[in-house]
C-alpha cells in the first residue's frame, strides 16, 4: 500500500518494499539549502555544489553525509 502525504509536499509512504522499473532520481539542494537533516532520517539528496562536484548524500539522522564515503556534507 502507498499513501501520498498532502501536507509534506510529495511525501509519499510506502509500507513494504518498494520496487521501481526505471530510472530514479532525487531532489537537488546546494550544501547551503539542505533541510534539517533529523527532518529527513535515512532521506536521500542531491547535492551540486559539495566539495568534488555533485555528490548523493545520505541523511543519519543528524547530518548529511556523502554516500561515497561517510563525511558530512560541507
Amino acid at each position: 500500500m502507498m499513501t501520498i502525504d498532502p501536507t509534506a509536499s510529495g511525501l509519499v509512504t510506502v509500507e513494504n518494499d518498494l520496487k521501481v522499473n526505471g530510472v530514479t532520481g532525487n531532489k537537488v539542494f546546494t550544501v547551503a539549502t539542505v533541510p534539517a537533516a533529523g527532518s529527513y532520517p535515512g532521506g536521500m539528496i542531491g547535492v551540486s555544489d559539495e566539495a568534488g562536484g555533485y555528490t548523493l548524500a545520505f541523511s543519519d539522522g543528524t547530518n548529511w553525509r556523502r554516500m561515497a564515503d561517510r563525511a558530512v556534507i560541507s
